[in-house]
């Protein structure tokens, strides 16, 4: 069995705006391939495109509450 997750927000301005798209091309791929769950833990972690306020000190690394959340969306999933 194969996993692929999103990607997950960035504060970072320079990337933000092109997360999404990946992520759409992430899933495609996923869909093609035989056994293959595509995981969207962006949906879950973003507010208007960023990451939630708490969950990362510099708009890219997680910090504790960001792993939580992060943990808490993935043990949504039945793996």
């Amino acid at each position: 069995r194969i996993y692929a997750s999103s990607i997950l927000p960035s504060d970072n301005d320079g990337l933000w705006q092109n997360i999404p798209a990946a992520n759409k091309h992430i899933e495609a791929v996923c869909k093609a391939l035989p056994n293959c769950t595509f995981l969207d833990l962006y949906s879950g972690m973003e507010v208007e495109g960023k990451l939630r306020p708490g969950d990362s000190l510099d708009g890219v690394h997680l910090t504790l509450l960001g792993y939580y959340h992060l943990w808490r969306l993935l043990a949504k999933h039945p793996l």
